[in-house]
């Protein structure tokens, strides 16, 4: 029997490292909001807890949502076949309405958990319930919080890691820039890079270039997050609706490239009404407007071009013409540039 820790919380990285010791709680709770660290959480438990070859046969995985998660106790009482141990999954547990028995059942095994089961619970629970205080004093709680947006590169570079696959930190600045701070859409681009790349050289430390990045995650990306925030500055009108033009004619979907444009004002508007308050270093103003790090003094040259009305004479006519994309017909172009140029023209759009 592998040993076990007396260790409580951990994190996915954690988490890696000690079971590929060896080292097993016979519960998890898998807690959080990012799915796709919830995903990894459950991949690593399972993928260590039993192997290949006998897992159709110790392995269970319910949903709370579902009537017949109600037998995951009876599952976790169970005995593994020709394995050490077995491992039952619950998805979406606080999707999962007990009854007094059921609770009852329920903080009994959590007294005296089955020796061969590593019982997985995934969910965000209501921490003042009896039944959640008494699963983080039994289990080992993996958090599976959103990252940081300074922690993005360096988990983008363990993924590449995973594969062998050398990233350095510049180039990882650089896809986190390109396709935003959602990790599942990170992950999809990183599986692309993977399967472009891999296997180009024979040397089994292949480094990705940041140009592989940039032309892996392709011209559209790059032109909807980068060329439009880029060139939108009060002094240089002129450029920003060429630019803004070039992208609608690629972008069959003007809705969408003005929700990337308002979450732009946005964090610019921010900027400006922390600086107002008092903010004076650029560490303070990036941390308290919340702005990616990596492209904080660009913001801040950005927002410098604007007074605060105005930004929020931009914010305001960005959501009419969301309003109005969605409930009016007309053609959605014709909205979205009449928003552009009334608000280069400082006037409301009605």
């Amino acid at each position: 029997m592998a040993a076990r820790s007396r260790k409580k919380s951990s994190d996915v990285e954690s988490l890696r490292r000690e079971v590929a010791k060896g080292v097993w709680h016979p519960l998890y709770y898998v807690s959080g909001s990012e799915p796709l660290l919830a995903e990894q959480a459950v991949e690593i438990l399972v993928s260590q807890a039993i192997p290949a070859e006998t897992r159709d046969f110790n392995l269970s995985v319910f949903s709370g949502d579902d009537e017949a998660a109600q037998q995951f106790l009876a599952q976790a009482q169970s005995f593994p076949f020709m394995a050490e141990r077995r491992i039952v999954v619950v998805r979406r547990f606080e999707k999962m309405n007990f009854d007094l028995r059921g609770e009852n059942a329920l903080l009994a095994y959590l007294a005296k958990p089955a020796p061969t089961t590593v019982l997985v619970l995934v969910g965000k629970l209501d921490r003042r319930k009896k039944l959640t205080q008494a699963i983080e004093k039994s289990a080992c709680t993996v958090d599976v919080t959103e990252l940081p947006e300074r922690a993005l590169p360096g988990w983008v570079r363990s993924r590449f890691a995973e594969q062998k696959i050398r990233i350095r930190e510049r180039s990882a600045e650089r896809l986190v820039q390109l396709v935003g701070t959602s990790l599942l859409d990170l992950r999809n681009e990183i599986d692309k890079v993977i399967a472009r790349y891999a296997g180009d050289e024979d040397d089994d430390n292949k480094e990705i270039s940041e140009a592989e990045i940039v032309e892996t995650v392709g011209s559209y990306r790059e032109e909807e997050v980068w060329a439009i925030s880029r060139a939108f500055r009060q002094d240089n009108m002129s450029g920003f609706l060429k630019v803004f033009s070039r992208v609608l004619e690629a972008d069959d979907q003007p809705i969408r490239v003005a929700a990337v444009l308002a979450k732009h004002v946005n964090s610019l508007l921010r900027i400006k009404l922390i600086q107002a308050a008092g903010a004076r270093s650029h560490n303070e103003v990036v941390r308290r407007a919340k702005v990616n790090p990596y492209a904080a003094s660009e913001l801040i040259q950005q927002a410098a071009t604007f007074s605060g009305r105005q930004l929020g004479l931009w914010l305001r006519n960005l959501q009419r013409a969301d309003i109005q994309m969605k409930s009016v017909r007309l053609p959605q172009r014709y909205v979205l540039e009449r928003a552009m140029m009334n608000s280069f023209l400082g006037q409301e759009m009605m």
